[in-house]
């Protein structure tokens, strides 16, 4: 900043001071002023990539969840409709919206497991065998098994695993019982 007087030495020591306090001021005022334009753009842009993670992440549940349907035709759209009656549950629950998020991500993919069964077993009518039924027990532990190392926000892979559970303890894989699921303390 210049700033110039008609005559030679047209101010003092203590106006030059005062002149270069307010210049120093004014540098300052105009440095934070474009840090904050910077950091409200950063935070926009930030905004932006957040909400591509989040649709990636949403449509790559969905790949999976169409994936596991094409494997089971019989049951398709059931990972779908129990997704949405979790929702339904949830929101009636008052649960906010990030654990529905997490909870419609979970359901939408509940029985991701299913890849491990043969498609005989999974397309053949009528009533499994007990080996048969046997083996589709295992599709919670497996689909827990593929998701374990997933790191997500919400506890998916514990939800995969639990989504047989019933709260007399006659569900499986692990026959739990009412408060031992992980889930009631999450959820």
């Amino acid at each position: 900043m210049n700033l110039y007087g008609s005559e030679p030495n047209a101010f003092d020591a203590d106006e030059i001071e005062l002149l270069q306090e307010l210049s120093g001021d004014l540098a300052f005022g105009i440095r934070m002023l474009r840090l904050r334009v910077e950091r409200d753009h950063l935070h926009e842009q930030q905004q932006h990539n957040d909400e591509t993670v989040k649709q990636a992440l949403a449509g790559t549940i969905q790949a999976i969840a169409v994936t596991v349907e094409k494997r089971d035709p019989y049951t398709a759209g059931h990972q779908r409709r129990v997704a949405n009656l979790s929702i339904a549950i949830a929101m009636e629950l008052g649960l906010d919206d990030d654990r529905i998020t997490g909870l419609r991500l979970g359901a939408t993919i509940h029985d991701i497991g299913k890849i491990s069964v043969p498609s005989e077993i999974l397309t053949r009518p009528g009533e499994l065998r007990p080996m048969e039924f046997e083996f589709i027990k295992t599709h919670p532990q497996v689909g827990y098994d593929i998701m374990k190392d997933v790191k997500l926000p919400w506890p998916v892979a514990e939800m995969i695993l639990q989504h047989h559970e019933r709260m007399d303890g006659s569900g499986y894989p692990q026959g739990l019982k009412e408060r031992k699921s992980c889930l009631k303390r999450v959820f």
